[in-house]
């Protein structure tokens, strides 16, 4: 797989949302999701909560308590008293969902149309039934139907999933139409709706309605006949109310599934399409378009998510997504019954975060193979597993970034090679290597490539570190301690002492996979790199020399002295570099024994030491050209940098006032009291040259010195600057 950039690879959930899109496309357009969202709009309307009817309907129910006292059937005298009370008492309209298919009392018959004739109110609807391929519709008693107020039926549709949610609004049958029973009674109380000859999707509210049992009105009007208070108020209850007649006992049959009830009496369903018509909110299923619309944008933003944002990110904002999705549909239906489409947004989000998962996976494996195979040999294992989890974009053909560059190489290298057999230098030098690429690796390198004896790494890249300069110089001492312990072993052997050079260098090179069609490694070009390579051969054997950049990166964390007037090949007029001495607060390596004991002469004198910024009194005791004993109270610990101002004078010349930059090596307690240090001069600083003679001929003075002595032009301006050993720093060019 080619490499992809980091914002194609961010785009790689456009197609996967868009493949996501057209699988879900033909579920939708042939039906099979609709099963699915019709639980949707169920979920939706759990979420919602039940709400009340209009409070304008009014269910008069045939209960289990009316059914154990009145029996089946009730006698239809019964029913007809039941209308009476209903219309006396201000019903405006009335409608069974009880069928009277065949007759009984012909009297009582009589009764019951002409109680509804007489208030002319009251619908008595027909019944649909299939046999074989006819329909057959079976209608009332003809006294009650020519009673009724209006034709009508009661055909519910649960075709979908067993679920009473949608009624065809009417039905046609040998050149009649008969309106649902909720459209008929909604027109005989006057009230305008909206129909055509579709199927009606009940925006369900709930399975509560204002009502009362058919006993409770028998008992409100016995009461009222007697002259008593009833528990039921008939007027209350009925006046200016759509009436429905229905059963609810369980013992009849008439109840199924609903939404919110798996069994419920389905007079609710009339009740529930009533509310819809008189409050004009019924709803509808989203149109095929406009669902395809949908999924696509959201399996678009989906998609998105999952391949723009790394991976506990982007499946949040999926999520988010989704539930906004979710809650703006829920939303819509609870505040307008509209009904938007789910099922097939929430398949192709599905698909599309999964197909965007795939994608990346696809594309994350191949650039990992791609990593390792490119910096496997160059870094650490658990760096290159940073480097893989981090997400970071890693353009291994090439980018500008600022490193550190390191460069070591054995001294006298050349000349050990010459005197021994080949499988003794393999052996030798496959140790050392060892040695030195376990300490750049530990302190997160990355080896560039390994010349003979020589090392090139660089620090921050391929992962990005803020501190590659300290981690650098902290590699490049501990390869110098390392360095000490193998040296020890190549004695015993009878071998010259290792020795070591370093050089870093800090800029911004160009870093990536160079080379020719057959040949690439992953490697830094420009200017740093020659830099420190120039530095590691002018550095002193055990000594790390640092550049200018990499000195102003980390002058607060290490203790170094200046080294002026390098000569470095494309650096005209000499170069100043710094030579590293440790690590700030940690111990420094001691001197050396011709260092402390050689040439130390008495020098009693006022000056000031300045620690961080503070003054304190001092009095020297002895010095040398590499350092001075001074006694004061209050010393700092070792590996603290100082600063020592004096003023000196030469025979009768006028004094000249000198500083001394300088680190502490070493703090002497005494036993009466009083604190002394010592201290190992970095650089020393005077006015002139004439200064700096007299420091070094009329206080230190003698002989033994004049080698040490640096001598800068007649009237020059600067500072001098010593090595660790007693004068300056002088380099030698490998053999």
């Amino acid at each position: 797989m080619a490499k992809l950039s980091r914002r194609a690879r961010r785009l790689l959930g456009v197609p996967a949302g868009i493949g996501a899109a057209l699988v879900v496309a033909p579920l939708l357009l042939t039906g099979t999701l609709d099963e699915i969202e019709v639980a949707t709009l169920d979920a939706r309307l759990a979420l919602r909560g039940e709400r009340p009817l209009d409070p304008r309907i009014v269910v008069i129910a045939l209960d289990d308590e009316t059914w154990n006292l009145l029996g089946w059937p009730v006698a239809r005298s019964v029913w007809a008293h039941a209308v009476e009370l209903a219309a006396k008492h201000g019903a405006k309209a009335t409608a069974f969902d009880v069928m009277f298919f065949e007759a009984r009392d012909e009297g009582e018959d009589a009764l019951f149309a002409a109680k509804a004739k007489a208030c002319n109110c009251v619908v008595f609807p027909s019944q649909w039934r299939q046999e074989g391929e006819q329909v057959v519709v079976d209608h009332p008693i003809e006294v009650l139907r020519a009673a009724s107020a209006s034709r009508a039926h009661v055909q519910l549709d649960n075709s979908l999933d067993g679920v009473f949610r949608a009624v065809p609004l009417a039905l046609t049958v040998e050149g009649e139409r008969y309106p649902s029973l909720a459209v008929a009674l909604a027109r005989v109380a006057g009230e305008r709706v909206a129909t055509d000859d579709g199927k009606a999707w009940i925006a369900w509210r709930g399975n509560a309605a204002r009502g009362a049992s058919l006993m409770d009105l028998i008992a409100a009007d016995d009461a009222l006949a007697n002259g008593q208070v009833p528990d039921l108020d008939l007027d209350a209850l009925f006046k200016g109310s759509i009436v429905l007649f229905g059963q609810t006992a369980k013992s009849v049959g008439d109840r199924g599934a609903v939404p919110y009830s798996s069994d419920a009496p389905l007079i609710l369903v009339h009740a529930n399409l009533l509310d819809n018509l008189l409050n004009d909110r019924l709803t509808s299923p989203p149109g095929r378009g406009v669902a395809l619309a949908l999924a696509m944008l959201v399996a678009l933003v989906i998609g998105l998510c999952a391949t723009a944002f790394r991976a506990a990110l982007g499946t949040g904002l999926a999520v988010a997504a989704l539930a906004l999705t979710w809650g703006a549909a829920t939303l819509a239906f609870a505040n307008a019954e509209l009904w938007l489409p789910l099922a097939a947004p929430t398949l192709a989000a599905v698909l599309a975060y999964g197909a965007g998962g795939v994608l990346n996976v696809a594309v994350r494996d191949a650039d990992e193979r791609r990593l390792r195979q490119a910096f496997e040999r160059y870094v650490a294992p658990h760096i290159l597993d940073k480097v893989l989890q981090s997400g970071e974009s890693i353009d291994i053909r090439g980018h500008k970034r600022q490193l550190t560059l390191l460069f070591s190489d054995i001294k006298g290298y050349t000349t050990l090679s010459n005197t021994l057999q080949p499988d003794q230098i393999v052996e030798l030098l496959c140790g050392y290597l060892d040695g030195m690429v376990e300490i750049i690796l530990s302190h997160e390198g990355t080896v560039d490539k390994i010349m003979g004896d020589g090392i090139m790494a660089f620090f921050g890249d391929p992962l990005p570190q803020k501190d590659h300069a300290l981690r650098s110089i902290k590699a490049a001492l501990d390869m110098q301690r390392a360095v000490g312990k193998m040296g020890e072993k190549w004695v015993e052997r009878g071998l010259s002492p290792l020795q070591v050079r370093i050089g870093v260098a800090t800029g911004e090179v160009f870093v990536g996979s160079i080379g020719s069609r057959h040949h690439l490694e992953y490697t830094a070009i420009g200017r740093p790199v020659n830099l420190a390579a120039r530095l590691e051969g002018k550095a002193p054997p055990g000594g790390v020399l640092i550049s200018q950049e990499t000195y102003e990166l980390v002058k607060d964390e290490v203790v170094t002295r200046e080294v002026r007037g390098l000569d470095l090949k494309g650096y005209s007029g000499g170069y100043d570099a710094w030579l590293v001495l440790g690590l700030a607060g940690t111990e420094l390596p001691p001197l050396q024994p011709e260092q402390r004991g050689a040439d130390r002469r008495p020098f009693f004198s006022d000056v000031v030491l300045e620690v961080h910024g503070v003054d304190l009194a001092a009095r020297s005791h002895d010095v040398s050209p590499g350092g001075m004993f001074v006694v004061c109270d209050g010393v700092p610990p070792p590996a603290t940098p100082v600063r020592l101002r004096a003023r000196l004078a030469k025979g009768g010349d006028a004094p000249v006032s000198v500083q001394m930059d300088a680190v502490v090596t070493h703090v002497r307690h005494g036993k009466e009291g009083g604190s002394g240090a010592g201290v190992m001069f970095t650089t020393v600083y005077a006015d002139d040259a004439v200064s700096i003679r007299a420091l070094l001929d009329g206080v230190i003075g003698g002989g033994s010195f004049e080698d040490a002595r640096v001598q800068p032009a007649d009237g020059a301006r600067g500072k001098l600057s010593y090595a660790i050993e007693t004068g300056p720093i002088e380099t030698t060019d490998d053999e």
